[in-house]
């Protein structure tokens, strides 16, 4: 038996597992089974998280097709709110590769993340003639798609009109188009009323209830594009995040919630 938490993040879910609790066997079939939500628990992402020294915790990432992930940041907040309710807290830091998040409990609830600075270079990011061609194939306007490098890869779309069969079709192009990186999330974003509805494909997923890295990358690309000159409100399905930036740094706030904890018996 397995020890597990379930969480989530405006609907973002995760399992949650100790490192020391992970089965010999770990690999991706394991995860894949876990996460499959008829036979398994049901998650968009597994979390592996290790406890470091008081204060400072690790989190690997996998997504439920069993391949890994640098960057999340709805569950950066959810092993920041596990945290706070096991240990008291409030602030502390967590290591996701290579970054180390800085994560606050604020006095509201919320859980507050720092996701660091976003890259506009990065090897994997593809020539503008390639983008070009795509954004006139669904009628859109090239310099309003920004690739964003946060640790994980994100393409950000603003569109005004995209039906969701589009959006489909072009995420499901996109994955191909990145292959060789194991695809790309894409980030769907459009201004409404001085606030940005956000879909995202998530790589290894498909389209989840909710994207913190991909609400980063998308307020990153709006003030880059001179869309975004101020703290701005990102709106999912079931809830909102507030980004805002320190510095160079992209701040994200919002809640996560825990739905489950038990044993997981394989």
């Amino acid at each position: 038996m397995i020890p597990f938490i379930k969480m989530h993040g405006l609907g973002n879910d995760f399992i949650f597992i100790d490192k020391k609790d992970l089965p010999i066997s770990f690999n991706a079939e394991f995860i894949q089974k876990i996460a499959h939500r008829k036979t398994g628990i049901g998650c968009d992402q597994l979390i592996v998280h290790s406890f470091l020294s008081p204060k400072r915790y690790s989190m690997e990432i996998y997504n439920a097709d069993g391949s890994s992930a640098k960057m999340c940041g709805n569950a950066t907040r959810c092993l920041g709110l596990h945290i706070f309710e096991q240990h008291q807290e409030r602030d502390l830091e967590i290591i996701v590769g290579n970054k180390v998040l800085k994560v606050k409990i604020l006095d509201n609830g919320l859980i507050q993340a720092n996701m660091g600075e976003a890259q506009f270079e990065a090897e994997w990011m593809p020539k503008t003639s390639a983008v070009t061609d795509i954004a006139y194939l669904y009628g859109l306007n090239p310099k309003e798609i920004v690739c964003v490098d946060l640790g994980n890869p994100h393409i950000v779309i603003f569109y005004n009109n995209l039906s969701d069969q589009d959006k489909h079709s072009l995420g499901d192009r996109l994955q191909k188009m990145f292959e060789k990186i194991g695809g790309i999330n894409v980030n769907f974003a459009k201004f409404i009323e001085n606030q940005i509805d956000l879909e995202v494909w998530e790589r290894g997923v498909g389209f989840t209830m909710a994207c913190g890295s991909g609400a980063c990358a998308t307020f990153a690309a709006g003030k880059k594009l001179k869309f975004i000159d101020q703290d701005v409100i990102i709106r999912f399905h079931v809830g909102n995040l507030f980004m805002s930036s320190l510095n160079q740094d992209i701040i994200m706030s919002g809640s996560a919630h825990k739905i489950a904890t038990g044993s997981y018996y394989g």
